[in-house]
């Protein structure tokens, strides 16, 4: 008599798919895990790049804001403002650190943000405070007495051209006062505009040199 199926082989064939099976479900549950490591790296890579761009943007705003700080007290004054304007600070005094190159109120801005104006702006942190300051550029290297001075800003000179467009030549910063009273400029000032952001106790910055005339 003929058997339609062989016992034997219907074991091995039903083996064989159990272990097919469980290599099948083994490599797509290796590849589902990848996926989601994958996509979790993603995601946090762009929160970061997101938070990066937010801060950046957010001392961008600051910088501009400097800006039309400084030209509101530009406008309509004899002169520029300096540094020496400030009680007890002359061309002479030295200058122990940068915030004696900050000119007279110059802190442009001073705010607070708390967790819920950090949040609208995609930083995700307790607290913050954005700070931007104004420093006169205008002052003699020699006069530099501090250690921090990797925080200060390039001494430069403005002096005035002549009447044939020519601009005059100052070859040691330390002429400012010469420069200034030989045909300096005396409508116009050269700062540096320095926005920080302390966030949970972490602080960036951003730079920038401006000069600034008053045309009025």
């Amino acid at each position: 008599m003929r058997h339609s199926s062989n016992p034997v082989c219907a074991g091995r064939r039903k083996g064989f798919s159990l272990i097919t099976v469980l290599i099948i479900s083994m490599i797509a549950m290796a590849f589902a895990a990848y996926v989601l490591q994958f996509a979790g790296s993603f995601a946090g890579h762009s929160r970061v790049s997101s938070a990066k761009n937010a801060k950046f943007n957010f001392l961008v705003g600051g910088v501009e804001r400097g800006k039309a700080f400084l030209k509101q007290r530009m406008d309509n004054k004899d002169s520029p403002p300096k540094y020496t304007d400030k009680t007890g600070v002359n061309e002479d005094t030295m200058i122990t650190g940068i915030d004696v190159l900050m000119i007279k109120d110059g802190v442009a801005v001073d705010d607070r943000l708390g967790a819920s104006e950090l949040g609208k702006l995609g930083i995700w942190a307790k607290s913050g405070r954005l700070v931007v300051r104004i420093y006169d550029m205008q002052y003699k290297p020699s006069k530099v007495a501090a250690t921090d001075i990797a925080k200060f800003p390039p001494s430069l000179i403005l002096v005035a051209g002549d009447s044939s467009g020519n601009v005059g030549e100052v070859k040691d910063p330390d002429e400012y006062t010469a420069a200034v009273s030989g045909g300096g400029v005396s409508n116009s000032g050269v700062y540096l505009i320095r926005a920080s952001l302390e966030i949970d106790g972490a602080v960036t910055y951003l730079d920038t040199a401006v000069v600034q005339s008053n045309m009025s």
